[in-house]
């Protein structure tokens, strides 16, 4: 099943506020506007299904890290409704 990006709501590229007529890719949805999730899974809810999260490094530098909540696979198990 295909689920919109929530970062960029679907359109695979960004405009920051103030910027008018400059767009930036998404870099949560890699451009695609989306993501196609496996059945029985849903989007992490900790990075939105790109698997990565921005963490402080021990020297104060903003890094990319996995997600410790999907394990970098940016899904999760679909929880019981």
């Amino acid at each position: 099943m295909f689920v919109k990006c929530k970062i960029c709501d679907g359109k695979g590229y960004f405009v920051p506020r103030g910027w008018n007529g400059v767009s930036f890719h998404c870099s949560t949805c890699h451009g695609t506007g989306g993501f196609d999730v496996p059945d029985g899974k849903d989007l992490c809810p900790k990075c939105n299904g790109s698997g990565q999260i921005a963490e402080i490094s021990e020297f104060g530098f903003g890094i990319e890290a996995s997600c410790k909540i999907c394990s970098g696979t940016g899904f999760v198990d679909k929880t019981a409704e």
